[in-house]
């Protein structure tokens, strides 16, 4: 296989994903890092209850992580998301395998590095990634 093969692999191993929309809203985490649900919801004019179960959906696949907290337009605070990302190249074309309830084996398509990342025991628990 070559390399632009197993990037080309790599990216659509997320088909596990239920809906296209759940890639609509990875595409858009990918491009505004750090953003949360209520941005996601605005920049891709979805309602909110549509935007959260597929945000669900890709930190359990361990394609998104939480990287911390952002004050909404409320003024309470909500969890920030990133593409899950290799911490060696920097490059989103990784292959998540969950190890456990809250650790991933990640594989960067780019680097062919490994590296694991513990998603945390709550669901607004921030991403660890170690080596």
């Amino acid at each position: 296989m070559t390399l632009s093969e197993t990037s080309i692999e790599a990216y659509y191993d997320i088909r596990t994903l239920s809906t296209p929309l759940a890639l609509k809203v990875r595409s858009f985490i990918a491009a505004n890092p750090d953003c949360t649900n209520e941005d996601i919801s605005q920049g891709l004019r979805l309602r909110i209850q549509t935007v959260t179960p597929r945000v669900k959906e890709l930190k359990e696949n361990g394609v998104v992580w939480i990287t911390g907290r952002a004050r909404t337009s409320t003024g309470r605070t909500a969890n920030t998301l990133r593409v899950a990302t290799c911490p060696f190249c920097m490059s989103e074309h990784v292959l998540a395998n969950r190890r456990d309830r809250v650790v991933f084996d990640y594989r960067c398509w780019d680097c062919g590095r490994n590296f694991c990342a513990r998603l945390g025991e709550r669901s607004a628990d921030v991403v660890e990634v170690f080596h």
